[in-house]
Order: C-alpha cells, then sequence, then structure tokens
C-alpha cells in the first residue's frame, strides 16, 4: 500500500496537552460519512464562540473501542466532532458543547489532499505502521487538525491527524 497523501510514513511522536473545544457532535459511520453536513451547521456558529485560541478547526473522532478498526464495518457508529480550541469556556452558543482531550501521546501525520481521499492514507497507518511501530494504539480521540495551509476538497489541502498511542 503507498501512502500518497502522507509526507511520510514516519510521525512525529508528541504529548498533547489536556485541551478544551467548543463542539458540535453527531453519530455518524463511515457508509453514510455526514461531515460536510457536521461541518456546514458548525461553521456559521464559530464567530459566536468566546475565547477562542487560535483560528485551527479540530475534526474528532471518538471510537467505541480501539479495536474499532479490526474488522472494520464500515456500518459501526462513532461520534464526530467539528470544533474550536479555547482558552476558557463561556457562554457557549446553543447547540454546541464543551469536549476535553484528555492529555496524552499521539503519532502525528501530515496529510496533504483531499480530505475525502484520506481512507488510504488512513489504512497504511493503522494496518502499516502502527503494528509495526512498537506503540498500540490508546483509547482517547482521534484528532485531525486544519490549520492555514487547510484547502478543505483541494489537491494541495493540508491537515495534521492526531493518532492517540501509548
Amino acid at each position: 500500500m503507498n501512502p500518497i497523501h502522507l509526507k511520510k510514513l514516519t510521525p512525529k511522536i508528541v504529548t498533547v496537552p489536556a485541551t478544551k473545544l467548543v463542539a458540535k457532535s453527531i453519530t455518524t459511520c463511515f457508509r453514510y460519512d455526514q461531515t460536510h453536513e457536521l461541518w456546514q451547521s458548525f461553521g456559521p456558529m464559530i464567530k459566536k464562540i468566546l475565547h477562542k485560541v487560535d483560528d485551527d478547526k479540530y475534526s474528532v473522532q471518538i471510537y467505541p473501542s480501539t479495536d474499532f478498526f479490526l474488522d472494520f464495518d464500515p456500518s459501526k457508529e462513532f461520534s464526530k466532532y467539528a470544533a474550536v480550541k479555547v482558552s476558557e469556556y463561556a457562554d457557549l452558543p446553543t447547540g454546541l458543547q464543551q469536549l476535553i482531550i484528555p492529555e496524552g501521546q499521539y503519532a502525528v501525520f501530515d496529510y496533504i489532499g483531499k480530505p475525502s481521499e484520506a481512507t488510504e492514507s488512513y489504512q497504511s497507518i493503522f494496518y502499516e505502521w502502527l503494528p509495526h511501530s512498537g506503540y498500540k494504539l490508546d483509547d482517547r480521540p482521534h484528532l485531525a487538525v486544519m490549520g492555514s495551509k487547510y484547502k478543505g476538497e483541494q489537491a494541495d489541502s493540508e491537515e495534521n491527524l492526531f493518532i492517540p498511542i501509548y
């Protein structure tokens, strides 16, 4: 398998501190992915969120267990969040919630390409890199951080994929 959209299959290993996010969530699955609809409904709310730390956007996935990707079934449901980082929680707009990412170690992969074409890169991470890395998948949220180089569905869009490990 060729990780065509990963800059390299060797990630940076970092410890992410506990992080406060304000988010909107849905329950979804890969077969009937509703990410686009989630972000369309969250986007207009971002300007109403107080105490934003920066302009980065966070796509957060919380899977029901660490074996979610074993015997992968695209109909299995998980929680997905569209979020921004805040320094404190205050006067949350209706429909949004607090989400805290616990401190922990992450493997961070640089991804370039359309988000809709990331499947092959994720397969490379979970089925090539992880089994040979010496790390195990941790039961914490998975993150995609979309910073200033993120351009949505453009081939040169960049984001960072954070895979929780221990």
